[in-house]
């Protein structure tokens, strides 16, 4: 059973950062920034991977992490990897769920409504939100990438290998 719970959080991890790498890419199409209508299309598939494949993964994630702690009943003190890497875990979700999605959608909104002519939103707001997505985007890219490492490596942290 831990064997299938670890290979369901290996579907989450290339679910939810396959696709976050795919977001920050996104926006690097050539002409991706030359009308409204091209950003709001962007905009739009960013939105469909983000509920289609990175919260599905990061809820395959949180659910399988979980699992596999509770299944092991280690105290997360003793196995210090597993600690540090479920509090990073923790910084990926808060910043996933808080800042991100939120900002995400404030964007789509914005360019949605500049494409329809219909938008009050401007563009220093729009590259204020946009800025905020990158700085933070690349927040959750290093968190993630850490916690591979931490999750793969399993480093001793000072305290007994586990």
């Amino acid at each position: 059973m831990l064997k299938l719970i670890k290979a369901l959080h290996v579907l989450g991890v290339v679910l939810f950062f396959g696709s976050i790498l795919g977001h920050a890419i996104a926006g690097l199409a050539e002409n991706v920034h030359d009308s409204a209508q091209t950003q709001r299309i962007a905009r739009q598939i960013i939105d469909v991977a983000t509920w289609y494949l990175t919260v599905p993964g990061l809820l395959l994630l949180t659910l399988t992490g979980i699992t596999m702690v509770v299944m092991r009943k280690a105290s997360l003190l003793k196995m210090r990897w597993t600690f540090l890497h479920v509090v990073i875990a923790a910084l990926i979700v808060l910043n996933a769920t808080f800042v991100l999605l939120p900002t995400g959608q404030a964007i789509l909104a914005i360019i949605d409504g500049l494409a329809k002519g219909t938008g009050t939103g401007t563009g220093a707001g729009l590259r204020i939100l946009e800025e905020r997505e990158a700085m933070f985007g690349a927040i959750n890219i290093l968190l993630c990438l850490t916690a591979v490492f931490v999750g793969v490596i399993k480093p001793r942290l000072g305290g007994k290998a586990s």
